[in-house]
């Protein structure tokens, strides 16, 4: 168990060209009201993207920030916690540690982990810092996505207590090796493909990715390039 920092938003705006963004977050001590779609009241700008129920509760480890502020030290008052557009921010739970299908209990919510967090374009402005969301898919420190399973009120404090495990062990670190690999194992990424509990984005990206792989060991053994013709 941890105790958790509770962050909440309302929209902003990102410079120079003052596109909308919910990553502006200040820490809150009132109790929060937690929904299927995440915390009421909390901003996403962009809801094809971001929030809904699979990407309900952002979860950012605190323990992060000081590589952040190594790597990026002209920017290194920025990465400090809830800078990263995160509900919960912990000390302790890791991408290493904390595997999809997880279950997690804070106040009396019931949380599982749905996938990592996959950062886009704006988190480089947000920190000016090029190259970050970047280095945050290559380091594997993203953070992860919660979905709803039983919601309730969460407070500032409040401690993260693992309550489940979810038998395969797909770590969000392994997804992410999965995912950069361009010939990672099969057998694990057959798993996450057909993972319930892995969000229906990343289940399809598996399941392309291996339709390629299997194309390619096709090819492989009868003497075809995969895409074209016999040679």
């Amino acid at each position: 168990m941890t105790e958790t920092a509770i962050f909440f938003g309302g929209p902003g705006q990102l410079p120079p060209e003052r596109h909308p963004t919910g990553f502006y977050k200040v820490r809150i001590q009132e109790p929060v009201t937690v929904g299927r779609e995440g915390l009421v009241g909390d901003h996403q700008a962009d809801r094809r993207v971001h929030g809904g129920p699979d990407r309900a509760v952002n979860h950012y480890p605190a323990d992060h920030l000081p590589a952040w502020q190594a790597a990026y030290p002209a920017a290194a008052e920025r990465f400090v916690p809830g800078a990263f557009g995160e509900n919960l921010s912990t000390l302790g739970w890791l991408e290493r540690n904390v595997a999809i299908g997880d279950r997690f209990a804070l106040g009396d919510c019931l949380l599982e982990v749905a996938q990592p967090r996959f950062p886009c374009w704006k988190v480089d402005r947000r920190f000016d810092c090029n190259q970050l969301a970047r280095a945050m898919m290559e380091s594997g420190r993203s953070g992860w996505l919660y979905r709803v399973i039983e919601p309730g009120t969460i407070r500032d404090g409040d401690r993260l207590e693992r309550v489940a495990r979810h038998p395969a062990q797909l770590t969000v670190d392994e997804l992410w090796d999965l995912h950069r690999e361009p010939r990672a194992s099969m057998e694990r990424m057959g798993l996450a493909a057909e993972l319930p509990e892995l969000a229906a984005a990343w289940r399809d990206r598996f399941s392309q990715r291996l339709e390629w792989l299997r194309r390619q060991r096709n090819a492989s053994d009868d003497g075809t390039d995969g895409t074209r013709g016999t040679r």
